[in-house]
């Protein structure tokens, strides 16, 4: 058997993935390699982003930037700072999970709500 890769994966995924590694395409900075014959829906695209090394990287960076922007928004609250720039930022990071979100839903449909992943994010979000 092959193992997972991603935290979004099931087991479900696994024959899905392989032909989506396939249909691989660049798309904006995330190189998942060239296309293969045949067409590359908005699906298979997304699904190579959602695949992608740097795609978690960058997800993992923007977890730790939204966590260091609620412990900034806790120090200006206790202060009594203006917010206003990090209540823009916290917009900011809601409008990224959300994207993500439909992103997953886009590739995975109602396979996403199997994943444990998925629906954690979901509540957080």
């Amino acid at each position: 058997g092959r193992t997972k890769l991603s935290r979004w994966e099931s087991d479900d995924d696994v024959d899905d993935i392989a032909a989506a590694r396939s249909l691989r395409t660049s798309i904006f900075w995330f190189d998942a390699g060239a296309p293969s014959e045949g067409s590359s829906s908005l699906r298979d695209s997304l699904r190579c982003i959602l695949q992608s090394q740097r795609f978690d990287l960058v997800m993992g960076a923007v977890v730790v930037a939204n966590s260091g922007t609620i412990g900034f928004e806790q120090m200006l609250r206790l202060n009594g700072g203006d917010r206003s720039a990090v209540d823009i930022l916290e917009h900011c990071f809601l409008v990224i999970y959300v994207v993500e979100l439909l992103m997953n839903f886009i590739v995975r449909r109602w396979k996403a709500f199997h994943s444990p992943w998925i629906r954690f994010d979901i509540v957080l979000v």
